[in-house]
C-alpha cells in the first residue's frame, strides 16, 4: 500500500526541491524527466521489471480494458487480493502523461513506444505524493454529464479567464448567480477548482 512506502523524508524533499515548481503536475514532470535524463535504456529489463510490466498489462486487459490515459495516476498492488482488483485510479489535471505506482516500490512511466520502470527514491516519492494529492477518478461506467447551454457558456467564460463581474455581464445574470452556477458546475464535473472544471470539460468534449 502507498501508506507503507518506505521513502525517506529527505528524499521526498530533495525531489520536490529539484522540481522547483508550485504546480503539482509540473513537479511530477520535472522529477521524472530528471531521472530519465540519467536512465540507461540499453541496460535491458530485469526479471522484476518484466513482472511489474506484466502486472500492468493484466490491469489494462482485465480492469481498465484499455491503456492508461493521460492525467491518470494508478496505484497497483501485486498480486491483487482475492476479493479486490488491487487497483486505484486517480486524476491529475494538467498531467500530459500517466504513471503507475506498483507495489509502492516502482513507477512505470511511458517513454515513446516503450515503458520504463523507475525505482529512484526521488521519483517514487514524488509519484506517491502526487497520487495522494490527486482526486479519485469517476467510476469507469459514469456517463459524462449533459450540460445546458448556459453551463457551456460559463465554461467558455472560465476558459477565457474572465472575471466574475465580466462573465456575469456577458451572460446577463447576477454575479451571485454566476458564482453559484460555477460552484455547481465544478461539483457536476468532479472538479476541485475552476481550472479543473475547464480541463475536465475539454477532455470530455463538452466545450
Amino acid at each position: 500500500m502507498l501508506g507503507k512506502a518506505n521513502v525517506p523524508t529527505a528524499e521526498t524533499a530533495w525531489a520536490l526541491k529539484r522540481a522547483g515548481c508550485p504546480d503539482l503536475a509540473a513537479r511530477l514532470h520535472a522529477a521524472v524527466d530528471d531521472v530519465l535524463g540519467r536512465y540507461d535504456p540499453d541496460a535491458g529489463a530485469e526479471r522484476a521489471d518484466r513482472e511489474i510490466l506484466g502486472r500492468l498489462l493484466e490491469v489494462e486487459e482485465s480492469w481498465l480494458r484499455k491503456s492508461p490515459q493521460s492525467g491518470q495516476l494508478l496505484q497497483i498492488e501485486r498480486p491483487p487480493a482475492a476479493d479486490l482488483p488491487g487497483v486505484e485510479v486517480r486524476i491529475l489535471p494538467g498531467l500530459t502523461t500517466w504513471l503507475a505506482v506498483v507495489d509502492s516500490t516502482a513507477v512505470v512511466f511511458p517513454q515513446r513506444q516503450d515503458r520504463t520502470v523507475l525505482r529512484a527514491p526521488g521519483v517514487l516519492a514524488v509519484a506517491i505524493w502526487a497520487f495522494q494529492q490527486a482526486r479519485p477518478a469517476p467510476p469507469s461506467g459514469a456517463v459524462p454529464p449533459q450540460l445546458s447551454q448556459l453551463e457551456v457558456r460559463i465554461l467558455r467564460c472560465l476558459s477565457a479567464g474572465l472575471k466574475d463581474e465580466q462573465a456575469a455581464r456577458r451572460l446577463d445574470i447576477s454575479v451571485r448567480t454566476y458564482r453559484r452556477r460555477v460552484t455547481a458546475l465544478c461539483d457536476r464535473l468532479h472538479a476541485s477548482s475552476r481550472f479543473e472544471a475547464g480541463v475536465a470539460a475539454a477532455r470530455r468534449g463538452l466545450v
